[in-house]
């Protein structure tokens, strides 16, 4: 299988989220959108920002063109926004649908807005805008949810994406996934919670347990949920929907949590090596609530894990910057810059 198949899937994810965001952020007045947050770029729509004007700078970037740095304009229009993101997501569309397998392995040079050079491949680097854009969406709906905007029914994550095709009329036919670009996720998932649990090995069980309004209301919790979905998802690969997802255990030590989420880390791993790229088209069954069933592939529901933990390790970093904590950097491409420097 083609990993271009995988990341066309995951940009859909990203494009998909990205509107039901800006649909939730576009009745809002200019006064929700600049309330001051101390957590990402700053506010919605520095943030709804950010994330626009990152896309259309990696893009320039791929096609071998010298961004132009620029600052958001004051009180800059979603309606403007939503225009040029969306021409930055069409002209990257056709860009992948130019692309071959080699193409992804393509050198891009790039200088960062602070002067410093890099060389990285072309598949990378679009891994790590979709990453970056599930991390800020996090931030992003934390923001709607205190401004009182009416949030999108069942959340953003990708897993929803893919049940609202699977019902639509005609369905969509499943993704075609591949296995190399989805360990490369849970590579980056590994990487990240590790960075996560070292930080809050810093902070005081006051800490780990102080309340916020974001996530699963506190570290500890937050760092459990991760766990608990990567269990219950391997359970349902490995054994059927015969359990229900994990009750939250709101006390569990952080030296458990680190341990049982290694050892779920290396379970998964141990058991998507022998899998094939065709076995991701594997249906699994999941008993996500008493007596109700759902079905997904099993690349879906691996994609989704992935990108949940990304979800929710956003909203652990906000809670570790309130605790006064070092703050680790989560990029994919700092990851990707570290094995290259090993």
């Amino acid at each position: 299988m083609s990993r271009i198949d995988t990341l066309r899937e995951l940009f859909l994810f990203n494009d998909w989220g990205r509107d039901r965001l800006m649909a939730a952020a576009r009745p809002l007045s200019d006064d929700a959108l600049d309330r001051p947050f101390d957590m990402g770029p700053g506010s919605l729509r520095k943030t709804l920002h950010h994330l626009g004007i990152v896309e259309e700078i990696w893009l320039q970037r791929w096609l071998g063109e010298t961004p132009a740095y620029s600052d958001m304009p004051s009180r800059y229009p979603l309606s403007e926004l939503a225009a040029a993101w969306n021409n930055t997501s069409a002209r990257r569309n056709a860009l992948i649908d130019r692309l071959d397998e080699p193409g992804l392995a393509r050198p891009v040079p790039f200088t960062t807005r602070a002067g410093d050079a890099y060389v990285l491949s072309l598949g990378d680097l679009m891994l790590h805008v979709v990453m970056h854009g599930v991390h800020h969406r996090a931030q992003v709906t934390n923001m709607l949810r205190h401004v009182g905007a009416e949030l999108p029914p069942k959340g953003a994550d990708y897993i929803f994406m893919r049940l609202d095709m699977s019902m639509a009329t005609p369905p969509a036919p499943p993704p075609v996934l591949d296995l190399d670009t989805i360990s490369r996720c849970f590579a980056h998932a590994d990487w990240a919670n590790n960075h996560i649990l070292n930080a809050c090995g810093t902070l005081t069980d006051a800490q780990l347990d102080r309340p916020f309004e974001m996530g699963l209301n506190t570290l500890r919790a937050t760092m459990t949920h991760i766990l608990d979905a990567e269990t219950w998802w391997q359970d349902n690969w490995m054994n059927g929907p015969d359990h229900l997802f994990p009750t939250l255990k709101t006390d569990m030590p952080l030296g458990d949590i680190a341990g049982q989420y290694q050892q779920a880390a290396e379970r998964r791993n141990a058991y998507t090596a022998k899998l094939k790229d065709a076995d991701l088209a594997r249906i699994v069954r999941v008993q996500g609530r008493p007596g109700i069933y759902r079905e997904f592939p099993l690349g879906v529901s691996m994609l989704q894990l992935a990108t949940h933990g990304t979800h929710h390790r956003a909203q652990a970093l906000n809670m570790l910057r309130h605790c006064g904590a070092e703050l680790p950097r989560l990029d994919y491409i700092i990851m990707v810059r570290d094995e290259g420097s090993k």
